[in-house]
């Protein structure tokens, strides 16, 4: 006999019947209509809109991922490499030094995306830099 995976199930809010985490109900955490009528228009709501979010980060998650395995940015990273020269921007270091180097968008796709495929908005950076810069500086390091 297969026992249900506790880890797949959450309890219900009402009755603590153990229900499937990937039920109808179950963003509500009831596990039926009745105990439905007992969750407040509040908690419906915001259970709602904990659902949408969490669609929404996944959905960004999926395009994210698209873009930076797409055949279009994968020419370009190579090309801005090639360009820039294969060291760093902002410490110099290079290849010879072992470090990752990342192709930098310097105004972020985050608040540009129409200059997400345009070689004038990228750089070289390893990854110390990068992550250090963030989002939030869009410094042009280029000579």
């Amino acid at each position: 006999m297969n026992c249900p995976d506790t880890n797949d199930q959450k309890n219900c809010r009402n009755c603590d019947i153990l229900i499937p985490i990937d039920g109808a109900l179950a963003f509500l955490e009831v596990c039926s209509s009745e105990c439905l009528t007992m969750v407040s228009e509040k908690d419906r709501a915001k259970a709602t809109a904990r659902v949408i979010e969490e669609y929404e980060k996944s959905r960004r998650e999926i395009q994210y991922k698209q873009f930076y395995q797409s055949p279009r940015w994968l020419t370009l990273r190579w090309q801005a490499l090639q360009k820039f020269g294969f060291r760093c921007m902002a410490c110099r270091r290079g290849r010879e030094d072992s470090v990752i180097l990342h192709v930098d968008h310097i105004k972020p796709r985050s608040k540009h995306p129409e200059l997400e495929l345009d070689i004038n908005n990228l750089q070289v950076l390893c990854a110390d830099c990068n992550l250090g810069k963030s989002n939030r500086s869009d410094e042009d390091l280029r000579p």
